[in-house]
């Protein structure tokens, strides 16, 4: 029932979006119906863009504080799997000068923070931008210096 509840919050906000604008331009119809039925087809046009326009606006954007709301449950549900270490491999698409290349790092959870294992014998990766290094040097193109 309260499983994944961000994305049931962010549904729920479009669907009350959705109908609050439906009611709105079914009122707006009613209401030019109405007006033009006894011949006032001027007000009753004024008043259909009023009601179906404002209406719709107005449920549009008072929805934005509710899912937003649910999307922060969702991040930091997200937040709390990844910390938590039951994300333990993610793909890094990182770019290089030639070449867009695809690296596997492992992180290991430990008590000061996420440790990155290097890659290969020859290599070492850059924890601030994540970019593959040779050993022999110590300065990764971001200014990250590698203390030996």
């Amino acid at each position: 029932m309260f499983d994944n509840i961000g994305e049931k919050i962010k549904t729920l906000t479009k669907t009350i979006v959705g109908i609050g604008i439906f009611v709105s331009i079914i009122s707006g119809v009613f209401l030019l119906a109405q007006f033009c039925s006894v011949d006032a087809p001027g007000i009753g046009f004024i008043l259909f863009i009023l009601i179906a326009g404002g209406g719709s606006a107005i449920s549009w954007v008072s929805s934005f504080v509710i899912y937003g709301y649910g999307e922060l449950i969702s991040k930091t549900t997200e937040i709390e799997r990844i910390l938590s270490g039951r994300q333990t491999e993610k793909n890094i698409h990182i770019m290089n000068e030639q070449e867009y290349t695809e690296m596997v790092i492992q992180k290991e959870f430990d008590d000061v923070g996420i440790k990155i294992h290097e890659q290969g014998e020859n290599t070492w990766i850059c924890p601030e931008c994540c970019r593959e290094n040779h050993l022999n040097k110590t300065i990764c193109k971001c200014g990250y210096e590698r203390i030996e």
